[in-house]
């Protein structure tokens, strides 16, 4: 996720999607994985010259770990997980955030937040590799979740296509889309969960 795009309609429909699993599920820890690449800071000008945009507001509303502030109102710890990315850090990216999934009480969730989603059909830096998915998945518990940020493609039945790829990444798992119509007509957020253990 670019932090130039952080906190508008989107990240409205994400975040109650995760309330929702939070509470009905009663969730323990949540990590948003921001994929995160920063983006280029504009500038102002004033009377035909250029003027930076001072750090401390650029930070006060592009705080992407502004987020963790929720974890009180959602009765359960919230993290940012906000190393660097990119295709080249791939591989070393997911194993560190394998080690900060394991570190969390479970239940959990684990909130996968690239600019767009799912890899479609050629892997970039906007996209989480289906691989890496399917990774993650195996590295929850019982009872945890994976749920995926994902916005609209140019192709018909993309909701469709992605929700299949995101099931067969998590094992054929029961998938929930949550869809913001009105609010964010573009994205969902899919979420899967980690078959719970039947009670003895």
């Amino acid at each position: 996720m670019r932090d130039t795009w952080y906190s508008d309609n989107r990240d409205i429909v994400k975040w109650s999607a995760v309330s929702a699993l939070v509470r009905q599920h009663k969730v323990r820890a949540v990590i948003q994985a921001l994929f995160l690449q920063p983006g280029e800071r504009p500038q102002l000008s004033r009377d035909g010259q250029h003027l930076a945009i001072p750090d401390s507001v650029w930070q006060h509303f592009r705080n992407v770990r502004a987020v963790e502030s929720l974890g009180p109102a959602f009765g359960c710890e919230v993290h940012v997980f906000d190393e660097p990315y990119g295709p080249r850090v791939r591989r070393e990216y997911i194993a560190k955030l394998e080690k900060r999934i394991v570190r969390l009480p479970s239940p959990k969730l684990v909130l996968l937040d690239p600019d767009t989603g799912l890899q479609p059909t050629h892997l970039t830096s906007r996209h989480v590799a289906i691989e890496d998915a399917r990774r993650l998945w195996r590295t929850l518990e019982p009872s945890d979740w994976l749920t995926i940020y994902q916005h609209a493609s140019r192709e018909k039945g993309w909701r469709d296509r992605t929700t299949a790829l995101f099931r067969s990444a998590c094992r054929d798992a029961a998938v929930s889309v949550f869809v913001g119509h009105r609010l964010a007509h573009d994205v969902i957020v899919l979420a899967g969960q980690r078959r719970p253990v039947a009670a003895a």
